[in-house]
């Protein structure tokens, strides 16, 4: 300078050049610089002389970098500045720079490395802490306050709150890398794109390659769009220019970020903004052991209906992510345990599970069964409840039967979820409900839903295990054709059998509706209940069987049934005063029942059990034979026998619209020889007749034989003399108070 002018404590000076020679002096580090014009205020007792730039910048580092609106500020223990510094292709601003003979640092700077575009650098760093080794040729930046997003990537448009990122000017690529005391939630990324709503995830570390512009981030645990966490490829995406996210290939996806209800893998996705993605994915059904795979082939953000309507019906909405696609018979999809499916499935992120609309087959052994049933599913339901009624159809139209049937040639067969053999087969039982299937005893159920919950005892019941082809099955049978005028037979049934053996076995509670003389069956329950006082037979009517509420709940109504519960737990109460409707000529509450393959006939195997003759209330179980069958004509069949005690018996035959009533009691027999019309019977009209004894012993004896291969003819006088030694009864009478296995 060619004018100092010393103060006291200070020496100030514009001055025209000067130059810092670079090495260590006195513990500290000096760089190397050249002074253009400056101004000087130098405090040496502060140990500070101030360097102030006039017009053009100093010069650093043999002239590869350029101080210039600021100062420098020599001291004892190096140099510090302030300004704006250009070097190697960057510019950092800050008020704490400090320069050493082979690198420089900044506090609280800002910091651009510089492209062709002024007013768009490759990277960005706003109060940032910066270390630059001039021999390395590297910069280290680091975000002054922990876990804001202090660097930007102006190309990629991306901001990162990363704490450590290295410039390598020799590659021009900006690592960037998570220190392991760092949490990963400080560690982020996020766009700076308007219309990307700020997409923002975590990674543990990054690179950008300055000259291809391509932000790679890794460690990423997932990306959150929507309510989705996209989980990328070895956990890591490629950021293009413009804030686009490369395509991924194989990433993972978790739709509901809540609950983490969908699961998805193989993914090509491409992600739009924070709140949209498309592409395709895989979703994984996941049936016990097994997995099953679905195409997803769109994902959109829609209103969905959450919840059930208030009391105005209004429906609460929510956006939610909603996706779908279409399973095919060829991908056995299993979509519940024991349910095959084929059809549309669609999924919304809040919904446990999906919305089905297509058809379902049950994984029957049958290597040849291929019966679709029609089936829809809202989302959100748990379970696979399939409604079996006479309207409910195949995929091809046919109606779903699930039941037991007649043949023409009397042979009698089942169906779960098929077709009769022929539509015409007369249906002995039909089962309606609820198709369901439980994995624990892998057995199929059709029920009434109130009686599956215990709310009801009413119901059709059918349960079928395919393994052994075993049934269990309760509700209204018909043992006889509706369409017989003549004589009306209501039953309601609890029974069991074997599909594949043609075993059945069941309780019956039924009643008799028959054209018969009143005063004979006045005379008939007078008989019985004189006998009942005397003898004091087993009751018919227990209400601590179960088995009874069962068969009468569906014989009358689930209402009345509880009504009758409750008043005989309290008092005894007639069966016959519950309701007008079972005021029967003779009603029968229980009797076990075989079917025999041979005969094509039901048989009884145990005692009856007679409720009511009209009002007169029996309420016992007595000895007797009863047989349901076609005739050699194809008609329907119904021979009754019943015992109150030796000598005292009744028979009742119905066949060929005929009915034959026979007793020991006279004065019986004289009702229905004077109301007989044997005589004079119209055309269609139901023949009234008077039997035999050797009638009613044949019939016996018949039964006998062929049921239980009992040749000895049957006394009616002194029955027990001949039956008390037969295994087969007592075996029956045995089971009869053990109950039925229900």
């Amino acid at each position: 300078s060619d004018d100092f002018i010393y103060y006291p404590d200070s020496v100030t000076t514009d001055g025209i050049k000067g130059v810092i020679s670079p090495g260590d002096y006195g513990g500290a580090s000096y760089p190397e610089a050249v002074l253009g014009v400056y101004n000087m205020s130098w405090l040496p007792q502060k140990n500070n002389m101030y360097l102030y730039t006039v017009g053009e910048p100093f010069k650093f580092y043999n002239s590869t970098a350029e101080l210039s609106d600021g100062f420098a500020n020599i001291t004892t223990n190096g140099v510090y500045g302030e300004g704006t510094l250009l070097t190697r292709g960057s510019r950092a601003k800050s008020s704490e720079l400090e320069f050493k003979e082979f690198e420089y640092s900044a506090r609280h700077a800002d910091f651009e490395v510089l492209t062709d575009d002024p007013a768009k650098p490759a990277m960005a760093g706003e109060d940032i802490r910066l270390d630059f080794k001039l021999t390395d040729n590297t910069a280290t930046v680091r975000p002054e306050e922990s876990g804001k997003a202090a660097i930007s990537f102006p190309y990629a448009q991306m901001k990162t709150s990363i704490s450590e990122a290295v410039w390598d000017l020799k590659d021009s690529v900006v690592t960037m890398i998570k220190p392991p005391n760092v949490p990963l939630e400080n560690s982020y990324f996020y766009s700076t794109r308007e219309d990307l709503d700020s997409l923002a995830f975590n990674g543990e570390q990054a690179s950008y390659d300055i000259n291809t512009q391509e932000l790679t981030v890794e460690g990423i645990p997932f990306i959150i769009v929507a309510d989705s966490k996209i989980i990328p490829e070895r956990n890591q995406t490629t950021i293009l220019a413009n804030s686009v996210l490369r395509r991924f290939k194989n990433a993972e996806v978790i739709i509901d970020t809540l609950n983490g209800y969908h699961y998805l893998d193989r993914a090509q996705i491409r992600i739009i903004s924070r709140n949209k993605f498309e592409g395709s994915a895989f979703y994984k059904q996941i049936i016990g052991k097994d997995t099953f795979d679905v195409r997803f082939d769109s994902f959109e953000l829609r209103d969905a209906p959450v919840g059930k309507p208030d009391k105005k019906g209004r429906v609460q909405t929510r956006t939610m992510t909603v996706s779908g696609g279409e399973v095919t018979e060829s991908q056995n999809l299993i979509i519940a345990p024991g349910f095959f499916y084929k059809g549309s499935v669609t999924m919304y992120a809040s919904k446990p599970t999906l919305e089905l609309d297509g058809n379902l087959k049950p994984m029957f052994s049958d290597p040849n069964y291929d019966r679709w049933v029609a089936f829809k599913r809202k989302a959100g339901e748990e379970d696979v409840r399939v409604p079996i009624n006479e309207e409910v159809t195949f995929d091809d139209g046919s109606l779903v039967v699930a039941g037991i049937h007649k043949n023409p040639e009397d042979n009698l067969y089942f169906t779960f979820i098929n077709n009769k053999e022929n539509f015409s087969d007369h249906d002995f039982f039909r089962a309606a409900g609820m198709l369901t299937f439980d994995d624990s005893i892998k057995t199929y159920r059709i029920e009434t839903p109130s009686k599956t919950n215990g709310e009801s005892y009413a119901g059709t019941t059918m349960i079928y295990n395919d393994a052994t082809k075993d049934l269990i099955f309760e509700g209204l049978a018909e043992f006889i054709s509706p369409l017989n005028s003549q004589l009306k037979m209501k039953s309601s049934i609890l029974g069991v059998g074997n599909g594949e053996t043609s075993v059945y076995s069941i309780d019956a509670m039924f009643s008799l509706d028959m054209s018969v003389p009143r005063t004979a069956m006045d005379v008939m329950a007078d008989d019985l209940m004189n006998i009942i006082q005397r003898m004091g037979p087993p009751v018919a009517n227990d209400i601590s069987k179960v088995s009874l509420l069962y068969k009468l709940s569906n014989y009358l109504n689930e209402e009345s049934t509880r009504a009758y519960e409750e008043s005989s737990l309290k008092n005894y109460v007639s069966l016959a005063s519950v309701d007008k409707s079972l005021e029967m000529p003779l009603f029968v509450s229980g009797v076990k029942m075989n079917w025999d393959k041979k005969q094509k006939a039901w048989y009884s195997t145990s005692k009856l059990g007679i409720s009511n003759i009209y009002q007169s209330d029996i309420n016992a179980k007595l000895d007797g034979f009863l047989e349901i069958k076609k005739d050699e004509t194809g008609t329907d069949a119904i021979s009754l026998f019943l015992q109150g005690a030796p000598g005292v018996w009744y028979y009742v035959g119905y066949t060929k619209n005929q009915l034959l009533l026979y007793s020991s009691n006279v004065k019986f027999n004289e009702e229905i020889r004077s109301k007989s019309n044997v005589e004079n019977a119209r055309p269609e009209e139901l023949i009234l007749a008077l039997g035999t004894e050797n009638e009613t012993l044949k019939f016996i004896n018949d039964f006998r034989l062929n049921y239980f291969e009992i040749k000895e003819p049957y006394n009616l006088v002194f029955p027990d003399e001949i039956d008390v030694e037969d295994e087969n009864f007592e075996t029956i009478e045995k089971e009869d108070d053990d109950g039925f296995g229900f």
